[in-house]
């Protein structure tokens, strides 16, 4: 009888690591994130107003961004991009690379004009980067670098 409630105690405990196991362990991976928001930035050059929309699901991820951009003498240019990548996460910092860029239909905004306006990885083709990103109750998210603007985003 001893013999039987140990094996039996050893089975719940064995069931229990795995339980914990895939649940805590094996899904720390498991993004599933889609969120909006509307990023306004300006350079010496131009200013901008884009609506971005951000998708990170698994170990992959994609920021859309259509917009306008403006230069000093308000003279107006679409901006139509899309940046795909794959990215790793600790806790709330995540690393992003191996970034590919899309000009989207319609976009006349030179990525060049950009720079410093938006991140690397969503101008050019291979770029590393690293954020934070932080909950922001149950309805979004806050994304923060050292380099660049905070974005807050809706679901």
């Amino acid at each position: 009888m001893k013999n039987k409630s140990l094996i039996l105690s050893m089975v719940a405990v064995a069931i229990l690591c795995l339980l914990i196991y895939s649940f805590f362990i094996a899904n720390r991976e498991n993004i599933n994130i889609t969120c909006h928001g509307i990023l306004v930035t300006q350079n010496d050059q131009t200013s901008s107003r884009a609506r971005i929309s951000v998708f990170l699901h698994g170990k992959n991820g994609r920021v859309n961004f259509d917009g306008i951009a403006k230069n000093k003498d308000n003279e107006a240019t679409i901006i139509r991009r899309a940046s795909s990548f794959n990215f790793s996460h600790y806790g709330d910092t995540y690393i992003i690379y191996k970034s590919i860029v899309s000009e989207l239909p319609g976009n006349t905004t030179p990525a060049d004009l950009l720079i410093g306006m938006y991140p690397s990885f969503m101008l050019f083709d291979g770029m590393d980067y690293r954020f934070n990103m932080y909950p922001t109750g149950g309805n979004g998210y806050l994304f923060m670098s050292d380099k660049f603007v905070t974005l807050s985003c809706v679901r």
